[in-house]
């Protein structure tokens, strides 16, 4: 491949820690691996900052990379601009004349000749962008069906999430036909795409960079719940697993670490807000959750669980777009059976090495590197 690329990111993407941030640096690495020159041009929002002296640690990912900075508070214009059918309020937040000038300039300094939208909040950028350039839409999640299914809990949730939901539906299937291509990252969200009308879709994951060294200990002691704590569908999902779930397997011991803020006044739970590295968390939990009820995309702590040979119970949502059936987890919608998959496979240390073993073969098998890196040459 000979691209000259530029990403265009609603935030910062280094340093790597959460799945957004993952899907781009990967696909960055593996994209300039293959030849391509790589240009970022991304947000550096008040809420995600992110000093910009650590992009030095991640040149092997780019050759530039620059930054705007943005406050993404919901003021009135962008209440105004949801209301008047402009962009939907989780879209115009990221309306930036500067952002666009400094598209523009990037675009003829570096003779970029594909633009690569990470994520549907900077899509409508791509509406300004030549028409002899590729447009690509990389599509991390299907926004409306995450708030279509949030808010089991309250009535006022609910309803918030049906009219963000029917907003950028509207945006979804209306507002898209100026992009060339879509690339989402499971053939589950490739077949929902082509739902919405569109055609030059196709399915490309992410592989992990590096390999986990620990090997599997399944002597380790209690389960582990990991997740961006200020991400809706994991506190979603998180909520629910301990009004409906843990009571029922309240003698094993859990930690739940992610940034953000979320406390407990149960002793047997322990809450990490920073820790030393994923790597650690394994080596020291028997057993990983991912009780997600709502959201779309891939579920990147289920591909690493998967790389380091972690054992999972999960639920379908969970699981979606990695896994086609249960043969290698555990899965369960209902708190009972969820439960009582937990407890009984916490008690099978047999049991826990075969799907730790099986896990590795997996994720070998479906996404490693090279695999990863033919289908993005066969894009481009």
């Amino acid at each position: 491949m000979t691209s000259s690329i530029l990403f265009l990111c609603k935030k910062m993407p280094f340093p790597p820690k959460d799945g957004e941030s993952i899907v781009i640096a990967e696909d960055a690495k593996i994209l300039k691996k293959a030849g391509c020159k790589i240009h970022f041009l991304c947000f550096n929002t008040l809420k995600h900052f992110v000093n910009e002296d650590q992009n030095d640690l991640y040149q092997e990912y780019f050759d530039t990379i620059e930054s705007i900075s943005i406050d993404t508070s919901i003021d009135f214009d962008h209440i105004l601009s949801h209301f008047q059918g402009k962009l939907p309020i989780q879209l115009a937040r990221f309306e930036s004349k500067d952002f666009r000038l400094r598209m523009h300039e990037l675009i003829s300094a570096n003779q970029i000749n594909t633009i690569i939208a990470q994520g549907l909040a900077v899509t409508h950028y791509l509406k300004d962008v030549p028409a002899d350039i590729r447009k690509i839409y990389r599509v991390h999640n299907i926004e409306h069906l995450i708030w279509r299914d949030y808010g089991r809990f309250t009535f006022a949730s609910r309803w918030l999430g049906r009219i963000l939901s029917r907003s950028l539906h509207q945006y979804e299937i209306g507002h898209l036909n100026h992009v060339d291509q879509f690339v989402t990252l499971s053939h589950h969200e490739e077949m929902t795409i082509k739902e919405l009308g569109y055609s030059q879709v196709t399915a490309i994951p992410i592989t992990l960079s590096g390999s986990q060294k620990q090997v599997y200990n399944e002597s380790s002691e209690g389960i582990l719940f990991v997740g961006s704590l200020d991400w809706a569908p994991n506190r979603e999902g998180l909520d629910w697993f301990i009004q409906e779930i843990y009571p029922r397997v309240s003698d094993i011991p859990l930690t739940v670490a992610g940034r953000g803020s979320w406390t407990s006044l149960n002793p047997n739970i322990k809450v990490l807000t920073n820790f030393e590295s994923l790597e650690h968390l394994f080596s020291t939990h028997r057993l990983v959750i991912v009780p997600l009820l709502s959201g779309a995309g891939i579920r990147i702590k289920i591909l690493e669980c998967l790389q380091a040979g972690m054992p999972v119970i999960s639920t379908t949502k969970g699981a979606e777009g990695i896994l086609s059936d249960s043969t290698i987890y555990p899965l369960s919608d209902d708190p009972q059976k969820f439960a009582d998959d937990l407890k009984s496979l916490y008690q099978d240390t047999e049991k826990l090495k075969s799907i730790s073993k099986m896990a590795k073969i997996y994720f070998e098998n479906k996404f490693s590197e090279d695999q990863i890196a033919s289908y993005w040459k066969n894009l481009l």
